[in-house]
């Protein structure tokens, strides 16, 4: 299973430095995978995983986004736009509303998401930028139902 926030991710990819489209499925094959059997929209905010579902995974895997790199974005409507909710017209061509995420309720919710569906000795593994000069490990967030293994710099 594969997610991303940006349906246009899942539907169209991104042109690479040569032109060529570089999709989900380009990087599973680019080092010999097999593809997802499925991608949806999602974010470990607002997500369509059922609340009962447990111990389901054995790895996630993220890219969660860093402010001025990706700028984080979760699902919804920022509060002052729930009154101006407006009906879908079209839903192939549809996106979602978002609204900024900060990259502590991101990893907040990547790490609660994780602990409720990773199975007993699963991995979840993520990107934690920092630079060499004020890298400090108990800066790493933490969960109760997670240890840390590895920290890699």
């Amino acid at each position: 299973m594969g997610a991303d926030i940006d349906i246009k991710v899942i539907r169209e990819g991104k042109v690479g430095k040569g032109g060529e489209r570089l999709t989900v499925y380009s990087n599973f094959e680019q080092y010999g995978l097999p593809a997802p059997v499925d991608l949806i929209r999602m974010d470990a905010h607002r997500h369509p995983i059922r609340p009962d579902l447990t111990e389901i995974l054995h790895a996630v895997i993220g890219d969660p986004p860093y402010g001025v790199r990706a700028g984080g974005r979760k699902s919804g409507l920022p509060p002052a736009e729930l009154a101006l909710r407006l009906p879908i017209r079209e839903r192939n061509t549809y996106n979602p509303p978002t609204q900024p995420y900060t990259l502590g309720e991101c990893l907040r919710d990547l790490l609660d998401l994780s602990a409720r569906l990773l199975v007993v000795g699963g991995r979840l593994v993520y990107f934690l930028p920092a630079t060499p000069e004020t890298y400090d490990e108990a800066e790493i967030p933490q969960h109760p139902a997670l240890k840390l293994v590895a920290n890699r710099s």
